[in-house]
């Protein structure tokens, strides 16, 4: 089932009211194993093993893909043709939804091109199919990437900083990016693909630099921070809210980036650093049935192994 603690002003965290929660609290609604969570800026959506995607918070721009008015619990996000949806992203004010046919269906606000198509906003619609299974999608404030089974790199949204590695106000289909990549990662104004082999590639406008590291490493990326992940948790970029204040530890299960902090899981322990001021860098936290961990906007997650019974 799912845990979630921080900003929650608009119903994000699907706890059924709209307070800051500064402690990991069950969310009733999504009982059971969790495959992603994708965190917005007043939104959150959950893919279930089973292709179910859910949604809570905002619903002003449409960015949750349901029609009515945002919930502080999480609904279900049906898919138009009953297919099963395989990947979920949020950005600022909108959503990405894959579905198991390589198609891309986005919702929300699209002023920087960030719906994948020319109209600014929109419900839930189908803007294009891959030729290739999709292995991963991100989104940051305005721009996504999707990574390819092929390795190909693609995106849309707002390049004006070279994010998408052209320089362009908006991009409003997607375009090649990169290739030959097995992870990429998005910040609010740069992009990372991490090539098969080499250092990582840093597209648009990043000021950090690329730390010597292991070649089993990972990446996460906050708005403004990379955390390069192997044998240690070494972060880059912005430390205005303390992002570099990576905890010593070696080789951590994992580790997630919300807006500007970071959560690590290691040894059935949470621990956070970072910008907390909405409760979401919380007291390390012991999680001995703890799967798996996401962050968002001012939002953190973890999934346990556990469920009601």
């Amino acid at each position: 089932m799912l845990f979630a603690c921080g900003s929650n002003g608009r119903g994000q965290l699907g706890v059924g009211h709209c307070d800051d929660l500064g402690e990991f609290t069950a969310v009733l609604g999504v009982d059971g194993p969790v495959l992603e969570v994708a965190g917005g800026g007043n939104h959150t959506l959950v893919l279930l093993p089973d292709g179910v995607a859910m949604a809570s918070g905002s619903n002003d721009e449409m960015q949750l893909g349901v029609v009515g008015d945002g919930t502080s619990k999480f609904t279900k996000v049906s898919h138009p043709d009953g297919l099963r949806w395989t990947h979920v992203a949020a950005g600022w004010a909108f959503s990405v939804f894959i579905d198991e046919h390589a198609q891309v269906w986005t919702c929300g606000s699209g002023k920087k091109g960030e719906l994948a198509t020319e109209i600014e906003n929109h419900g839930l619609e189908r803007v294009y199919m891959f030729k290739a299974a999709v292995v991963a999608v991100k989104t940051a404030m305005a721009h996504t990437l999707v990574l390819l089974e092929t390795g190909q790199v693609y995106g849309w949204g707002a390049s004006r900083k070279g994010q998408l590695g052209i320089h362009q106000a908006k991009v409003v289909e997607p375009v090649l990016v990169g290739s030959h990549a097995r992870q990429i990662s998005v910040g609010r104004d740069f992009s990372v693909v991490l090539p098969m082999s080499g250092k990582p590639i840093i597209l648009g406008n990043f000021r950090g630099h690329i730390p010597e590291t292991d070649s089993n490493l990972s990446i996460v990326s906050g708005w403004s921070s990379i955390a390069f992940v192997g044998e240690r948790v070494v972060v880059t970029g912005n430390n205005s809210h303390g992002q570099q204040d990576a905890p010593l530890m070696v080789h951590p299960d994992q580790v997630a980036a919300g807006s500007e902090h970071y959560l690590a899981l290691k040894d059935n322990a949470i621990v956070s650093w970072g910008w907390g001021e909405h409760g979401n860098c919380p007291e390390p936290t012991s999680a001995s049935d703890a799967t798996s961990i996401f962050a968002g906007c001012a939002t953190s997650y973890y999934v346990s192994d556990t469920s009601y019974q």
